[in-house]
């Protein structure tokens, strides 16, 4: 651009709502010698998981406008495989259970399981793994009120943090 004073403005496609951004929009440039230096800084969670936004920074003024646009690609969750447990039924504390996951992909590798269970009172990580794609734990009973069916948590990471979760049931009975 000349040196006059002038505006950028940000747009995005798809459309997101900009009044959340952190930093302005619309900005007024005064006439300068100095390159300026423009940011659009969002808050976390406005863009959505593996979507490709084009961010566009318009300038103009009274004689001329340019325009530059970048495409960026958010961050997803590895792509579904599948879970399993054997055996599917056991003593607790006694029979051990092996949990496994397989097939989930993501580019952004390596990929990190952790495994639990999930009852009333909330989730418990029993075992966190680096790269195994698999643990073998002993479990506790289920309660009774259930069937003693107790359900398992398989959590897939992708190397930049982002997750998959993945549930299966598994029949613990109490010893004796």
């Amino acid at each position: 651009l000349t040196d006059l004073p002038g505006n950028i403005s940000w747009a995005v496609s798809p459309t997101i709502d900009l009044s959340k951004a952190i930093t302005p929009i619309v900005r007024t440039l005064q006439k300068s010698s100095r390159p300026y230096t423009v940011a659009l800084v969002l808050p976390p969670n406005v863009l959505s998981e593996g979507a490709t936004y084009t961010f566009t920074l318009n300038a103009y003024n009274v004689i001329e406008s340019v325009s530059n646009s970048m495409a960026v690609t958010t961050n997803g969750p590895p792509m579904p495989g599948s879970v399993a447990v054997v055996p599917l039924q056991g003593v607790e504390l006694i029979d051990e259970f092996t949990l496994i996951c397989s097939h989930w992909d993501d580019e952004n590798i390596p990929l990190r399981y952790a495994f639990g269970t999930l009852d009333a009172a909330g989730e418990s990580i029993i075992y966190a793994s680096a790269e195994s794609q698999r643990a073998t734990l002993t479990l506790a009973a289920g309660s009774e009120d259930d069937d003693y069916v107790k359900t398992l948590v398989f959590k897939i990471y992708d190397s930049l943090g982002a997750m998959s979760v993945d549930y299966a049931s598994v029949t613990v009975n109490e010893i004796g």
